[in-house]
Protein backbone atom coordinates (compact mmCIF):
# COMPACT_ATOMS: atom_id res chain seq x y z
CA UNK A 1 0.00 0.00 0.00
CA UNK A 2 1.05 3.58 -0.63
CA UNK A 3 1.94 5.27 2.65
CA UNK A 4 0.51 8.77 2.86
CA UNK A 5 1.03 11.76 5.12
CA UNK A 6 -1.30 14.76 5.09
CA UNK A 7 0.31 18.11 5.87
CA UNK A 8 -2.43 20.50 6.93
CA UNK A 9 -5.72 19.25 8.36
CA UNK A 10 -8.04 22.07 7.32
CA UNK A 11 -11.04 21.90 5.01
CA UNK A 12 -9.33 20.01 2.18
CA UNK A 13 -7.11 17.86 4.39
CA UNK A 14 -10.10 16.62 6.38
CA UNK A 15 -12.31 16.20 3.32
CA UNK A 16 -9.60 14.19 1.56
CA UNK A 17 -9.21 11.75 4.44
CA UNK A 18 -12.96 11.33 4.78
CA UNK A 19 -13.35 10.83 1.02
CA UNK A 20 -10.56 8.26 1.02
CA UNK A 21 -12.54 6.12 3.46
CA UNK A 22 -15.69 6.57 1.36
CA UNK A 23 -14.10 5.05 -1.76
CA UNK A 24 -13.10 1.38 -1.38
CA UNK A 25 -10.59 1.55 -4.26
CA UNK A 26 -8.72 4.43 -2.63
CA UNK A 27 -8.82 2.80 0.79
CA UNK A 28 -7.30 -0.37 -0.70
CA UNK A 29 -4.51 1.63 -2.36
CA UNK A 30 -3.60 4.26 0.24
CA UNK A 31 -2.73 4.03 3.92
CA UNK A 32 -2.63 7.37 5.74
CA UNK A 33 -0.04 6.96 8.48
CA UNK A 34 0.45 10.56 9.67
CA UNK A 35 -1.25 13.95 9.74
CA UNK A 36 0.66 17.11 10.55
CA UNK A 37 -1.14 20.23 11.74
CA UNK A 38 -0.40 22.92 14.30
CA UNK A 39 -3.82 22.38 15.93
CA UNK A 40 -3.91 20.19 19.07
CA UNK A 41 -4.99 16.57 18.66
CA UNK A 42 -8.36 17.09 20.36
CA UNK A 43 -9.26 19.88 17.94
CA UNK A 44 -8.18 17.80 14.93
CA UNK A 45 -10.35 14.91 16.07
CA UNK A 46 -13.37 17.09 16.88
CA UNK A 47 -13.32 18.95 13.56
CA UNK A 48 -12.94 15.68 11.67
CA UNK A 49 -15.88 14.10 13.49
CA UNK A 50 -18.29 17.04 13.40
CA UNK A 51 -18.55 19.11 10.23
CA UNK A 52 -20.98 22.00 9.83
CA UNK A 53 -20.95 21.65 6.04
CA UNK A 54 -20.81 17.92 5.32
CA UNK A 55 -22.38 16.55 8.48
CA UNK A 56 -21.11 14.11 11.06
CA UNK A 57 -18.36 11.79 9.87
CA UNK A 58 -19.94 8.37 9.15
CA UNK A 59 -16.77 6.40 9.89
CA UNK A 60 -15.92 5.00 13.33
CA UNK A 61 -13.54 7.46 14.98
CA UNK A 62 -11.53 7.54 18.18
CA UNK A 63 -8.76 9.71 19.57
CA UNK A 64 -6.20 9.02 22.27
CA UNK A 65 -3.08 11.06 22.98
CA UNK A 66 -1.50 11.69 19.56
CA UNK A 67 -3.31 8.97 17.64
CA UNK A 68 -6.45 9.25 15.51
CA UNK A 69 -8.22 5.98 14.79
CA UNK A 70 -10.57 5.75 11.82
CA UNK A 71 -12.34 2.49 10.97
CA UNK A 72 -9.74 0.66 13.03
CA UNK A 73 -6.74 2.27 11.31
CA UNK A 74 -4.37 4.27 13.50
CA UNK A 75 -2.90 7.55 12.26
CA UNK A 76 -0.11 9.40 14.06
CA UNK A 77 -0.81 13.08 14.76
CA UNK A 78 2.08 15.52 14.48
CA UNK A 79 2.29 19.23 15.27
CA UNK A 80 5.51 20.31 13.57
CA UNK A 81 5.47 23.81 12.01
CA UNK A 82 8.81 23.35 10.22
CA UNK A 83 8.83 21.18 7.09
CA UNK A 84 12.53 20.54 7.60
CA UNK A 85 11.79 18.63 10.81
CA UNK A 86 9.06 16.28 9.58
CA UNK A 87 9.87 12.55 10.05
CA UNK A 88 8.87 11.32 6.61
CA UNK A 89 11.88 9.02 6.21
CA UNK A 90 11.26 7.34 9.58
CA UNK A 91 7.59 6.81 8.65
CA UNK A 92 8.35 5.50 5.16
CA UNK A 93 6.15 8.09 3.46
CA UNK A 94 5.51 7.57 -0.24
CA UNK A 95 3.22 10.56 -0.75
CA UNK A 96 2.67 13.83 1.08
CA UNK A 97 -0.64 15.53 0.41
CA UNK A 98 0.31 19.15 0.98
CA UNK A 99 -2.97 20.67 2.14
CA UNK A 100 -1.81 23.45 4.45
CA UNK A 101 -2.24 26.14 1.80
CA UNK A 102 1.04 27.67 2.95
CA UNK A 103 3.55 26.32 0.44
CA UNK A 104 3.31 26.69 -3.33
CA UNK A 105 6.83 26.93 -4.73
CA UNK A 106 9.29 24.13 -5.47
CA UNK A 107 11.93 25.44 -3.07
CA UNK A 108 9.47 25.02 -0.19
CA UNK A 109 7.83 21.81 -1.37
CA UNK A 110 11.17 20.07 -1.93
CA UNK A 111 11.60 19.98 1.82
CA UNK A 112 9.09 17.13 1.94
CA UNK A 113 11.33 15.18 -0.44
CA UNK A 114 14.43 16.09 1.53
CA UNK A 115 12.74 14.70 4.63
CA UNK A 116 12.22 11.36 2.91
CA UNK A 117 8.91 11.48 1.03
CA UNK A 118 8.90 10.08 -2.50
CA UNK A 119 6.30 12.43 -3.98
CA UNK A 120 4.29 15.53 -3.10
CA UNK A 121 0.77 16.34 -4.27
CA UNK A 122 -0.25 19.95 -3.65
CA UNK A 123 -3.92 20.70 -3.00
CA UNK A 124 -3.83 24.17 -4.53
CA UNK A 125 -2.23 25.98 -7.47
CA UNK A 126 1.56 26.03 -7.35
CA UNK A 127 4.27 27.84 -9.26
CA UNK A 128 4.91 26.88 -12.87
CA UNK A 129 8.14 25.03 -12.07
CA UNK A 130 6.39 22.07 -10.40
CA UNK A 131 6.68 18.87 -12.39
CA UNK A 132 3.02 18.93 -13.46
CA UNK A 133 -0.30 20.65 -12.85
CA UNK A 134 -3.11 18.16 -13.25
CA UNK A 135 -6.86 18.48 -13.76
CA UNK A 136 -8.06 14.91 -13.51
CA UNK A 137 -10.03 13.90 -16.58
CA UNK A 138 -8.26 16.45 -18.78
CA UNK A 139 -4.52 15.77 -18.58
CA UNK A 140 -3.91 13.12 -15.90
CA UNK A 141 -2.92 10.63 -18.59
CA UNK A 142 0.11 12.85 -19.32
CA UNK A 143 1.69 11.73 -16.04
CA UNK A 144 4.82 9.67 -16.67
CA UNK A 145 5.56 8.48 -13.15
CA UNK A 146 8.78 10.47 -12.96
CA UNK A 147 7.08 13.50 -11.40
CA UNK A 148 7.95 14.26 -7.78
CA UNK A 149 5.99 17.46 -7.14
CA UNK A 150 2.53 17.75 -8.68
CA UNK A 151 -0.19 20.36 -8.20
CA UNK A 152 -3.87 19.45 -8.40
CA UNK A 153 -4.69 23.01 -9.51
CA UNK A 154 -7.77 24.57 -7.87
CA UNK A 155 -11.39 23.63 -7.31
CA UNK A 156 -12.56 26.21 -9.84
CA UNK A 157 -10.05 25.01 -12.43
CA UNK A 158 -11.42 21.49 -12.03
CA UNK A 159 -14.90 22.94 -12.48
CA UNK A 160 -14.41 24.90 -15.69
CA UNK A 161 -11.49 23.30 -17.57
CA UNK A 162 -13.26 20.01 -18.46
CA UNK A 163 -16.13 21.99 -19.98
CA UNK A 164 -13.81 24.43 -21.77
CA UNK A 165 -11.71 21.58 -23.15
CA UNK A 166 -14.75 19.76 -24.53
CA UNK A 167 -16.26 22.86 -26.14
CA UNK A 168 -12.96 24.04 -27.60
CA UNK A 169 -12.26 20.60 -29.06
CA UNK A 170 -15.59 20.40 -30.87
CA UNK A 171 -16.46 24.02 -31.70
CA UNK A 172 -13.42 26.18 -30.99
CA UNK A 173 -13.47 29.07 -28.50
CA UNK A 174 -12.73 32.50 -29.92
CA UNK A 175 -12.85 34.34 -26.60
CA UNK A 176 -14.90 34.59 -23.45
CA UNK A 177 -15.21 35.41 -19.79
CA UNK A 178 -15.78 33.59 -16.52
CA UNK A 179 -17.01 34.92 -13.20
CA UNK A 180 -16.48 32.68 -10.19
CA UNK A 181 -19.23 33.01 -7.58
CA UNK A 182 -17.41 31.37 -4.69
CA UNK A 183 -18.65 30.46 -1.23
CA UNK A 184 -17.07 32.38 1.61
CA UNK A 185 -13.78 31.05 2.99
CA UNK A 186 -11.96 30.97 6.29
CA UNK A 187 -9.55 33.73 5.28
CA UNK A 188 -12.47 36.18 5.47
CA UNK A 189 -13.67 38.03 8.55
CA UNK A 190 -16.79 37.16 10.51
CA UNK A 191 -17.16 40.83 11.46
CA UNK A 192 -15.51 43.95 10.09
CA UNK A 193 -11.85 43.97 11.13
CA UNK A 194 -8.44 44.76 9.74
CA UNK A 195 -6.95 42.91 6.79
CA UNK A 196 -4.31 43.94 4.29
CA UNK A 197 -6.88 44.78 1.58
CA UNK A 198 -9.94 46.94 2.10
CA UNK A 199 -12.66 44.62 0.81
CA UNK A 200 -11.21 41.75 2.82
CA UNK A 201 -11.87 43.70 6.01
CA UNK A 202 -15.62 43.38 5.64
CA UNK A 203 -17.89 40.75 7.23
CA UNK A 204 -18.14 37.71 4.95
CA UNK A 205 -21.73 36.90 5.89
CA UNK A 206 -23.03 40.37 5.07
CA UNK A 207 -21.72 41.15 1.58
CA UNK A 208 -20.84 39.95 -1.88
CA UNK A 209 -17.11 40.61 -1.94
CA UNK A 210 -15.08 41.02 -5.16
CA UNK A 211 -11.72 39.24 -4.87
CA UNK A 212 -8.64 38.82 -7.03
CA UNK A 213 -8.30 35.65 -9.09
CA UNK A 214 -5.55 34.04 -11.16
CA UNK A 215 -7.94 31.59 -12.80
CA UNK A 216 -7.14 32.76 -16.33
CA UNK A 217 -3.48 31.90 -15.77
CA UNK A 218 -4.46 28.49 -14.41
CA UNK A 219 -6.65 27.77 -17.43
CA UNK A 220 -3.89 28.81 -19.84
CA UNK A 221 -1.43 26.47 -18.14
CA UNK A 222 -3.73 23.55 -18.90
CA UNK A 223 -5.23 24.77 -22.20
CA UNK A 224 -2.46 26.91 -23.73
CA UNK A 225 -4.44 27.33 -26.95
CA UNK A 226 -6.76 29.64 -24.99
CA UNK A 227 -4.00 32.04 -23.95
CA UNK A 228 -5.21 35.67 -23.93
CA UNK A 229 -8.71 34.56 -24.96
CA UNK A 230 -10.40 34.50 -21.55
CA UNK A 231 -11.01 37.14 -18.90
CA UNK A 232 -11.84 36.04 -15.36
CA UNK A 233 -13.21 37.67 -12.23
CA UNK A 234 -14.42 36.39 -8.87
CA UNK A 235 -16.68 37.28 -5.98
CA UNK A 236 -17.24 35.63 -2.62
CA UNK A 237 -20.86 35.23 -1.53
CA UNK A 238 -22.33 34.53 1.93
CA UNK A 239 -22.92 30.79 1.62
CA UNK A 240 -20.80 28.25 3.48
CA UNK A 241 -20.09 25.92 0.55
CA UNK A 242 -20.67 25.31 -3.18
CA UNK A 243 -19.43 27.53 -5.98
CA UNK A 244 -21.04 28.62 -9.24
CA UNK A 245 -19.23 29.73 -12.38
CA UNK A 246 -20.91 32.08 -14.85
CA UNK A 247 -19.38 31.29 -18.23
CA UNK A 248 -19.73 33.33 -21.44
CA UNK A 249 -18.03 32.09 -24.62
CA UNK A 250 -17.92 33.14 -28.23
CA UNK A 251 -17.67 29.92 -30.20
CA UNK A 252 -16.04 29.67 -33.61
CA UNK A 253 -19.01 27.77 -35.02
CA UNK A 254 -22.67 28.74 -35.22
CA UNK A 255 -24.25 25.89 -33.31
CA UNK A 256 -27.37 25.57 -31.19
CA UNK A 257 -28.00 24.58 -27.58
CA UNK A 258 -28.82 21.00 -28.53
CA UNK A 259 -25.43 20.56 -30.20
CA UNK A 260 -23.65 22.02 -27.19
CA UNK A 261 -25.58 19.79 -24.83
CA UNK A 262 -24.86 16.72 -26.96
CA UNK A 263 -21.11 17.33 -26.69
CA UNK A 264 -21.42 17.61 -22.92
CA UNK A 265 -23.60 14.49 -22.65
CA UNK A 266 -21.15 12.54 -24.80
CA UNK A 267 -18.28 13.69 -22.56
CA UNK A 268 -20.29 12.78 -19.46
CA UNK A 269 -20.64 9.25 -20.78
CA UNK A 270 -17.03 8.89 -21.94
CA UNK A 271 -13.82 10.59 -20.80
CA UNK A 272 -15.56 12.67 -18.11
CA UNK A 273 -17.69 9.88 -16.63
CA UNK A 274 -18.02 10.44 -12.90
CA UNK A 275 -16.45 13.89 -13.24
CA UNK A 276 -19.03 15.89 -15.19
CA UNK A 277 -22.71 15.83 -14.33
CA UNK A 278 -25.64 17.59 -15.97
CA UNK A 279 -28.65 18.87 -14.04
CA UNK A 280 -32.00 19.34 -15.75
CA UNK A 281 -33.81 20.41 -12.58
CA UNK A 282 -34.39 23.85 -11.07
CA UNK A 283 -31.84 23.53 -8.27
CA UNK A 284 -29.99 25.99 -6.02
CA UNK A 285 -26.49 25.91 -4.60
CA UNK A 286 -27.25 23.89 -1.47
CA UNK A 287 -28.48 21.03 -3.67
CA UNK A 288 -24.90 20.49 -4.85
CA UNK A 289 -23.43 20.27 -1.36
CA UNK A 290 -21.44 17.04 -0.84
CA UNK A 291 -21.45 16.36 -4.60
CA UNK A 292 -18.32 14.51 -5.70
CA UNK A 293 -18.36 15.58 -9.36
CA UNK A 294 -15.80 18.10 -10.58
CA UNK A 295 -18.56 20.08 -12.28
CA UNK A 296 -22.31 20.01 -12.78
CA UNK A 297 -23.57 21.80 -15.88
CA UNK A 298 -26.92 23.47 -15.24
CA UNK A 299 -28.81 22.60 -18.43
CA UNK A 300 -31.64 24.95 -17.46
CA UNK A 301 -29.25 27.91 -17.66
CA UNK A 302 -27.71 27.38 -21.11
CA UNK A 303 -28.54 30.20 -23.54
CA UNK A 304 -27.21 31.07 -27.00
CA UNK A 305 -27.75 33.56 -29.77
CA UNK A 306 -27.46 33.08 -33.52
CA UNK A 307 -23.86 34.32 -33.65
CA UNK A 308 -22.48 31.54 -31.45
CA UNK A 309 -22.42 33.49 -28.18
CA UNK A 310 -22.94 30.93 -25.41
CA UNK A 311 -23.78 31.47 -21.75
CA UNK A 312 -23.69 28.70 -19.13
CA UNK A 313 -23.83 28.18 -15.38
CA UNK A 314 -21.59 25.57 -13.76
CA UNK A 315 -21.78 24.26 -10.19
CA UNK A 316 -19.26 22.48 -7.98
CA UNK A 317 -18.79 21.55 -4.36
CA UNK A 318 -15.46 23.29 -3.99
CA UNK A 319 -14.49 21.09 -1.03
CA UNK A 320 -15.94 17.62 -1.57
CA UNK A 321 -15.57 17.41 -5.33
CA UNK A 322 -12.03 18.73 -5.17
CA UNK A 323 -11.06 16.28 -2.41
CA UNK A 324 -12.15 13.39 -4.62
CA UNK A 325 -10.13 14.71 -7.57
CA UNK A 326 -7.09 15.05 -5.32
CA UNK A 327 -7.33 11.35 -4.52
CA UNK A 328 -7.96 10.44 -8.15
CA UNK A 329 -4.83 12.36 -9.12
CA UNK A 330 -2.81 10.61 -6.43
CA UNK A 331 -3.95 7.26 -7.78
CA UNK A 332 -3.05 8.28 -11.34
CA UNK A 333 0.37 9.49 -10.22
CA UNK A 334 1.27 6.17 -8.63
CA UNK A 335 -0.30 4.18 -11.45
CA UNK A 336 2.05 5.99 -13.83
CA UNK A 337 4.94 5.31 -11.44
CA UNK A 338 4.15 1.59 -11.45
CA UNK A 339 4.22 1.56 -15.25
CA UNK A 340 7.54 3.43 -15.23
CA UNK A 341 9.06 0.85 -12.94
Amino acid sequence: MIRVAINGFGRIGRASLRALYDVPAHRAQFKVVAINDIAPAEAMYHLFKYDSTHGRNPHALAWQHETLTIAGDQIELLHEPELSRLPWADLGIDLVIEASGQFNCVAQLKQHLQQGARKVLVSHPATSDVDATIVYGVNHEDLTGQEQIVSSASCTTHCCVPVLAALDKHFGIAHGGLTTIHSMMNDQNTTDSYQSHLRGMRAASQSIVPVATKLARGIERLLPQLQDRLLTSAVRVPVINVTAMDLTLQLNQNVDIHQVLKVLVDSQQAELAGLLDISYESLVSVDFNHNSHSVTVDATQITMNDSGLLKMLLWCDNEWGYAHRLLDTAAALFSASDKEE
